[in-house]
């Protein structure tokens, strides 16, 4: 029995509701609930009495072992167990009015975080439904289904869509379930929050005059394993430590870990102010300074650190650096200021076309014209790019985007204005920032899209038959989402082939 005790979490005035269960389920399993629940006997024998009293004094003594210190001034005064579950009933689960407003707000206002466990959030939920249920207040199924539905964080807003498309809201019990999944699916996937994470990889060894794109830099797993089996390695020299039963690239010189922990907070600035960190880890650019911004607008996004931490983006803007081999223009960049460094993601550079190799401690982003962008160089195992400060909008060179792509977002930004007009506009200096030397012929797929036209059906179709009623073409279609007023959910045609005569008949089952 003492082992049960300790099982069970002291009464503390705020969990009275898991408490009643697991003392009830533990006064049951030492057959003391009966002393609770029924009244001793009116003229009862000296046995029967003895045994009552037995009883009643060790369920007391339960209930006074599972109440914390502060809580035992309500209870003992009490002289049986039955006064004291009552006191204790009355004083933590009262079903007055003022209760009931309390939980029935407390679940119209529930919201879920989206950086804890649903699970734990959705108990809390049902605990709260169970309090209502315990004073008389029965929510029904479909409005638990709606308030949990609301409660969910706006990054779920696709999933709640797609059960409200539904004809019928699931029950309780699968809408559950359907959160889990939907949580455990966006947690084996990159999210809308943007994601800075520091990782170990092993990276093959470069040769100082080989260069190579980032994306074919790191290793899987799979390509750490030796080549060669335990009976041929004994025949094996090392090229690089001249010993045998290894080659060089099990040797232990070779093999030193490299660590990317490029995005820690705890990270100090100690390459100036505009210094920027070529980071392979990160998803997006990010920057600390907002003065370096030339454009911003505001952000709901969130950046997880190496450490775990997670950390606003307060916006998203547009940067312009100046290298010493030209202006570059970095757009999509958020400004994250709890960050000690500025961040250039290897990711993005790659997805607009451009390439970084790795020669001699230098990290190279080039264009595909072999063009050098930008040149990084590696202090302490990081890899450092400074920029200075850009004064005008000429001669951009883009990234992150190129050239047609720009052209491109102005041409959406104005409702998809055409593009002798788009001209116009940076001729006439009518829009800030719009610098347009000369558009070209850049073709817009949407605008060709909506352009498409479908040429004309014929007024008639060949016919196949020389007769009436030598071809009737059917078809059933069904089942609506409206029954008739006659009850059917299906419509049958039948069209004769040769005079087009058309008969239609509604059916209530297919």
């Amino acid at each position: 029995m003492s082992s049960s005790l300790t099982n069970i979490e002291k009464l503390n005035g705020e969990n009275y509701s898991t408490w009643s269960l697991l003392m009830r389920s533990l006064l049951v399993t030492q057959d003391l609930w009966h002393v609770i629940e029924d009244t001793p006997k009116v003229e009862p024998s000296e046995l029967e009495a003895r045994t009552w009293k037995t009883a009643d004094q060790k369920a007391l003594a339960m209930i006074h072992l599972c109440v914390r210190p502060s809580e035992l001034i309500h209870v003992k005064r009490c002289e049986t167990a039955k006064e004291a579950w009552i006191l204790l009933s009355d004083l933590y689960n009262a079903d007055g009015p003022a209760r009931k407003v309390n939980l029935f707000k407390k679940l119209v206002q529930f919201k879920l975080n989206a950086a804890e466990k649903f699970a734990l959030q959705i108990n809390e939920f049902c605990s709260i439904v169970d309090s209502l249920s315990e004073i008389g207040i029965t929510v029904p199924d479909d409005l638990l289904c709606i308030l949990l539905l609301c409660s969910l964080p706006d990054e779920l807003e696709s999933f709640v869509i797609a059960i409200e498309s539904r004809d019928t809201l699931p029950k309780m019990e699968a809408l559950k379930m359907k959160i889990f999944e939907e949580e455990r699916r966006r947690g084996q996937r990159l999210t809308e929050s943007e994601k800075v994470f520091s990782a170990n990889y092993h990276i093959r060894p470069i040769k100082s005059d080989q260069s190579s794109n980032i994306s074919n830099e790191r290793d899987n797993s799979n390509n750490n394993k030796p080549r060669y089996s335990r009976r041929n390695l004994n025949d094996v020299k090392c090229y690089c430590c001249g010993k045998r039963g290894h080659v060089k690239a099990q040797c232990k010189r070779t093999q030193r870990p490299t660590v990317l922990n490029l995005c820690d907070s705890n990270t100090q600035r100690s390459c100036g102010e505009n210094t920027w960190i070529l980071d392979s880890g990160a998803s997006s650019h990010m920057c600390s300074d907002i003065s370096l911004f030339t454009s911003l607008l505001k952000s709901t996004q969130k950046v997880f650190l190496a450490s775990g931490e997670a950390v606003s983006a307060e916006g998203n803007g547009t940067i312009l650096l100046k290298s010493k081999f030209g202006d570059i223009l970095l757009m999509g960049v958020l400004y994250v200021p709890k960050l000690k460094n500025n961040f250039i993601a290897v990711s993005k550079i790659l997805s607009k076309g451009k390439e970084v190799h790795f020669r001699n401690s230098k990290a190279i982003v080039k264009t595909k014209e072999n063009k050098i962008v930008f040149v990084a160089k590696m202090v302490n195992g990081v890899f450092y790019a400074k920029f200075s400060a850009l004064n005008n909008n000429e001669n951009i060179n883009s990234v992150v985007q190129k050239d047609n792509e720009i052209i491109e977002k102005w041409h959406r930004r104005f409702g998809h204005l055409n593009y002798k007009d788009l001209y116009m506009l940076s001729e006439s200096n009518m829009v800030h920032g719009l610098k347009i030397k000369n558009c070209g012929n850049f073709d817009c797929d949407i605008c060709a899209l909506c352009k498409i036209k479908r040429s004309t059906f014929g007024k008639y179709t060949n016919v196949r038959s020389t007769k009436c009623l030598e071809i009737i073409h059917s078809d059933i279609c069904g089942p609506m989402r409206t029954t008739s007023q006659g009850g059917s959910n299906y419509f049958i045609t039948f069209i004769d082939d040769f005079s087009r005569y058309i008969e239609v008949h509604f059916l209530k089952k297919k």
